[in-house]
This record gives structure tokens, C-alpha cells and sequence, in this order.
């Protein structure tokens, strides 16, 4: 099994700050920033599957989320989220058993060189939900 897919985000360095030391606050905030960060990673984590290219569901059944106290993430298991996300580079296709592979509707014979395109999933998703967890954070240190 290869290693879960991850893309980290950046947050805005006031929410860094509170998410990296929690204990500062009493703990009413606590609970505040908490539900923020939850809130948050379950809104990427659907973000994420939403995006996800469905045409087996395996790379969907591969997203994964897990919030522990101040701090979330969401991640991507399946073998080929990299592939997906980022795209391959040039490719060799040959048919396994057969002497001709049926490729866009047209029998293709030999050996196929192609590059498989980029479609972004992940990426996307922790940037649409990178200002709402900031934002709601921010909220709750104020009150």
C-alpha cells in the first residue's frame, strides 16, 4: 500500500498561533476554536470527495478525514490520488493478452504512448476551505 496523499495548507499566522498553543485560552474559546477546526476539515473533506473523479468511487472511498483537538486533515489513500492530482508524465500501453487494444472506439495495435492530464482535487479543496477555517477561528478568539 503506498503512503496517504497529503497536501498541507498554510494558515494565516494568528491561526497558527492559536491552533499551536490552545492551552492559553479558557475554555469556552477552547471549544470554540476546536469546532471551528472540525467544522473546517469536515468542509474540505467534502470539498475533496465532491472534486474527486468518480469513475471507479475507489479514490473517493480513499479520502479520509481526522480531527484531534486543534488540528485536522484530510487525506487521500488511494494508489493513484498523486497521479490524479498532479498528472503523469509519458506513458507506455501495451495489450496484456490480446493483439490490439480498443482504445476511443478504435483498435490500436503495438505499444501507446500517452501522458495521463493533471485533475486537481485535493489542492482545490484545502484552498476553499483554508479562509473559512480561518475566518470562523478568528471569530472565535474575538468573542
Amino acid at each position: 500500500m503506498s503512503e496517504p496523499f497529503k497536501i498541507n495548507i498554510r494558515l494565516d499566522d494568528v491561526v497558527f498561533r492559536a491552533t499551536a498553543d490552545i492551552s492559553k485560552y479558557d475554555k469556552e474559546t477552547q471549544d470554540k476554536i476546536k469546532a471551528a477546526i472540525a467544522d473546517g476539515v469536515k468542509s474540505v473533506y467534502e470539498e475533496a470527495v465532491n472534486r474527486a473523479p468518480k469513475r471507479t468511487g475507489g479514490l473517493i472511498e480513499g479520502i479520509k478525514m481526522d480531527v484531534k483537538g486543534a488540528h485536522g486533515t484530510v487525506k487521500s489513500t488511494a494508489p493513484i490520488s498523486h497521479v490524479v492530482e498532479y498528472g503523469s508524465g509519458p506513458r507506455i500501453a501495451s495489450p496484456l493478452r490480446a493483439k490490439a487494444m480498443l482504445i476511443n472506439g478504435d483498435f490500436v495495435r503495438g505499444h501507446v504512448v500517452s501522458t495521463m492530464p493533471e485533475r486537481p482535487f485535493m489542492r482545490p479543496a484545502a484552498e476553499a476551505g483554508k479562509p473559512k477555517i480561518e475566518a470562523a477561528v478568528k471569530e472565535a478568539i474575538k468573542k
